[in-house]
């Protein structure tokens, strides 16, 4: 029995799909069926036709019939049991391929988790490398931090200090203008004095002759209208 060819599906699929012949090779095979039936007919009829004329052809030509009948028998039980082999062949083979891509599922998942693995290892070594980096930088900027803390509280007491000096300085330096107007006043009310004390002196030596009066007398009247008088009041002034 001539066998139909197999395709096997890869991949996912365990599927045995039939590849069916061409048309063409199909009737070429029918028609070499049809002439070798019409060269066994032709053949037996010869045969009968021969044994017939014998004394013992009926006898013959049914063993004959018997035999062919048992030949043609044996090729069904034949083809049969082939069939039944190849259908076993076939359905083993489809297990064992489903198996075995079963396997291959399995190898590959397996292979997948690993791979999984493996990336997420190394995330993990990543990740933890970036934590180290991030824990000393942390460190570096805190010891950074205590620094210009220290610092910020050295410049602060400095300003402190600056600002206790600049409040000490203004409180002088209001107690000086307080001083400064005080002796303003003074100075005026003496010069005032002292102004109104010269008009006076001025008006007696008016009244009383140069000649009659001493010489010491003239020479005090000379100094008192020379410049020391006038230095004197610019003194007090400043």
């Amino acid at each position: 029995a001539a066998f139909a060819a197999m395709a096997i599906v890869p991949a996912e699929d365990t599927t045995i799909v039939p590849v069916e012949k061409p048309e063409r090779e199909e009737n070429h095979y029918l028609a070499f069926l049809n002439a070798d039936k019409k060269k066994a007919h032709d053949r037996q009829q010869k045969r009968e036709e021969l044994l017939e004329k014998t004394e013992r052809g009926s006898e013959i030509l049914k063993l004959h019939s018997d035999l062919q009948a048992l030949a043609d028998d044996l090729d069904e039980r034949v083809e049969k049991k082939l069939n039944a082999n190849e259908n076993a062949f076939f359905l083993a083979y489809k297990n064992f391929m489903y198996t075995v891509q079963k396997e291959f599922k399995e190898l590959k998942q397996k292979a997948d988790e690993e791979e999984t693995k493996t990336r997420r290892d190394a995330k993990i070594q990543s990740l933890e490398k970036e934590l180290d980096w991030f824990m000393n930088e942390a460190l570096r900027l805190d010891e950074l931090c205590k620094k210009h803390k220290k610092d910020l509280d050295k410049w602060k007491g400095k300003a402190e200090a600056l600002e206790d000096d600049r409040q000490f300085l203004e409180n002088s330096i209001k107690t000086a203008k307080r001083n400064n107007k005080s002796l303003r006043g003074a100075v005026e009310k003496a010069q005032t004095s002292a102004y109104s004390a010269l008009v006076a002196a001025d008006e007696s030596q008016q009244a009383v002759p140069e000649d009659a009066l001493p010489i010491p007398e003239q020479a005090k009247l000379a100094l008192e209208d020379g410049p020391t008088a006038s230095g004197l009041s610019r003194e007090l002034e400043d």
